[in-house]
């Protein structure tokens, strides 16, 4: 029988067939590509609600009505990303990994990794703008992390195809961890598909 609780254990595909699977689509009844999801933040919208970051293999998408959608009603509303005609013409590429600035008062300010590097936005996952390359290299970007340390500098951690590299001024420029100056921070050089940081942000894994 259906209880109260009976959503959560069903589910459905919650952007629709005419939605994700058609992002590249002019006309939604044109069967698209699937679309692969990655990661899912919240955003804070800087009033009451409480957005969702989508970062998908064609873009990062923004949904704002998702708490009205009701995963055990097949006919109910679906994830509606209120950014679809304006983010793919800016990224358009695997996004693998979504952060936030933590240290970011305006709560604005987040960094995606995607195949071709690091991307920044400073309004919430509408607009994007690529950050510096590493060390003039392209390098495709599985995970990030941003921290802080006790004096309240940010840090952003990118793993990447070739090891881990850091950046100290919200990606204009990257250091491999070897070269940069903080000997407190040491990772081998080779493939990294994801960072761990423990309590004391300096230990990175």
């Amino acid at each position: 029988s259906r209880g109260p609780l009976h959503t959560l254990l069903v589910g459905r595909e919650m952007f629709g067939k005419n939605i994700l699977r058609n992002i590249n689509k002019i006309n939604p009844a044109i069967p698209g590509t699937p679309v692969k999801i990655f990661k899912i933040k919240e955003i804070p919208s800087g009033g009451r609600s409480t957005w969702l970051a989508v970062a998908t293999s064609s873009g990062v998408y923004v949904v704002n009505n998702w708490k009205q959608c009701d995963v055990g009603d097949p006919n109910g509303l679906n994830f509606f990303p209120q950014n679809l005609n304006t983010v793919n013409p800016t990224i358009g590429h695997a996004c693998y990994t979504i952060v936030s600035k933590t240290n970011d008062t305006n709560n604005a300010i987040y960094f995606v990794g995607t195949d071709i590097g690091v991307f920044k936005s400073s309004n919430r996952c509408f607009d994007w703008a690529k950050t510096a390359k590493f060390n003039n290299q392209t390098l495709s970007v599985s995970d990030l992390k941003y921290f802080t340390d006790t004096n309240g500098n940010g840090y952003l951690l990118a793993a990447t195809n070739i090891g881990v590299w850091i950046s100290d001024n919200d990606g204009d420029n990257w250091q491999t961890i070897q070269s940069y100056t903080d000997t407190n921070i040491q990772i081998a050089n080779t493939p990294v598909f994801g960072i761990s940081l423990n309590k004391a942000p300096r230990e990175v894994f």
